[in-house]
């Protein structure tokens, strides 16, 4: 078996195993930055980035110094939505929904770079085999680790659970600082809200990663 030391970086298949990925906070907000000019205000003291559309119609915030454990939040004014993503949230994930941002906001550039998929929830799980849950309104990864619920009559009428980092850095204080893009970045956990909303669970919920959605 390889031993790899603390500051070792290695490839995890499926990537959903990969837990946040530390120093990659650019993965996310840099395409908003560098390639839309989405301006930045960057807190050196609490870590604390957030980034506003230049139509001022929607905002992200990151807030490591959060001790719910939700990082990230995105939120559109109106109509209103609202994304919340724990620290454990894989940072691949949240990149897929901060990439296209610009996109639904009506910004066609870049579009050969971040594509943006046109195909149902239905096709999208077909393609990568996941398959209907137990519960009516479930779908589930091929590994049986990620479940996505979808109830329409709930407050919260999405929402996603994974199970794999099961208790695993869901308690503690999170790191008070962070660098914005150009630098390193801490790692964070996911929940998903949408008002259209994802987020992922507190401090103190049993799983590390879990996301639902409102209106």
């Amino acid at each position: 078996m390889n031993r790899f030391a603390p500051e070792d970086r290695v490839l995890v298949s499926p990537r959903h195993m990969a837990g946040a990925g530390p120093d990659q906070l650019a993965n996310a907000l840099g395409p908003l930055i560098h390639l839309f000019g989405w301006p930045t205000q960057h807190d050196a003291t609490t870590g604390h980035i957030a980034i506003n559309s230049p139509d001022h119609s929607l905002r992200i915030d990151f807030e490591p110094g959060r001790h719910d454990g939700i990082w990230w939040t995105i939120a559109h004014h109106e109509p209103y939505w609202e994304a919340e993503f724990t620290r454990q949230t894989p940072i691949e994930a949240i990149a897929a929904v901060t990439q296209v941002l610009p996109q639904l906001l009506g910004d066609r550039r870049h579009t050969e770079r971040i594509p943006l998929t046109a195909l149902a929830l239905t096709e999208i799980a077909h393609l990568n085999h996941w398959a209907a849950g137990e519960e009516i309104g479930t779908l589930t990864s091929p590994d049986r680790h990620c479940l996505l619920r979808h109830a329409p009559g709930d407050e919260r009428p999405w929402r996603f659970e994974h199970h794999v980092h099961d208790r695993f850095d869901t308690t503690g204080t999170p790191p008070s600082r962070a660098t914005p893009p150009n630098g390193s970045s801490p790692s964070s956990s996911s929940t998903c809200r949408r008002p259209h909303r994802w987020s992922a669970p507190s401090a103190t919920s049993p799983t590390s990663c879990r996301a639902w959605a409102t209106r």
